[in-house]
């Protein structure tokens, strides 16, 4: 039995990107596509989600920054906030990032936890209210 392997338009699409210099993947970059003529985000977001992905990485490599140890934050937010944006497209998934304690750790974490009164605290006043 044959394996028959049909190249969908986003693979076409993607392969059109393959390039040997970032000179020479700028050209098809730049090239307005068909579908950005009557641009539908339902059925082109993934296109214009590849276009968009190659074209930052294109300018974070040729920059430099991609060779330099980088903090987290930089990754956080020149990397991740890319590959973030391919689930815009979903209503109903948020993408989120960052350590959040799940609400069974919280109360885990608080379960002997004691309040240390239980006078009402009086609201500090500082500086001055000129009438």
């Amino acid at each position: 039995m044959a394996i028959i392997y049909r190249e969908s338009g986003q693979a076409n699409y993607i392969n059109g990107f393959n390039c040997d210099s970032t000179k020479d993947l700028r050209m098809p970059l730049l090239k307005v596509q068909d579908w950005e003529h009557d641009y539908d985000p339902k059925k082109y977001h993934d296109f214009d989600w590849v276009k968009h992905t190659i074209f930052s990485f294109v300018r974070l490599y040729e920059s430099g920054n991609l060779k330099k140890i980088q903090k987290e934050a930089w990754y956080n937010s020149h990397v991740w906030s890319i590959i973030d944006t391919i689930f815009d497209d979903i209503k109903t998934l948020q993408v989120i990032r960052g350590e959040v304690a799940t609400t069974a750790s919280t109360r885990r974490k608080n379960i002997d936890r004691v309040i240390g009164s239980k006078d009402v605290i009086t609201r500090a006043f500082t500086g001055y209210k000129w009438i």
